[in-house]
């Protein structure tokens, strides 16, 4: 298992990445900011879109 999340400070990335440093669990962070999807456009339309590029990585 891996972990995936977009590298927000608050909120379920930051419990995500929190979870998986304490269980040993490995962590792939993907931030907005110069990233692939960063055309997909603002939020709340490009989160879903963003989240399936992210896991098919």
């Amino acid at each position: 298992m891996t972990v995936v999340h977009g590298t927000c400070p608050t909120g379920a990335d930051a419990l995500a990445d929190a979870w998986a440093r304490a269980h040993g669990v490995p962590v792939e962070r993907h931030p907005a900011q110069r990233h692939p999807t960063e055309d997909f456009g603002p939020w709340p339309g490009a989160d879903p879109r963003r989240s399936t590029f992210m896991v098919g990585l």
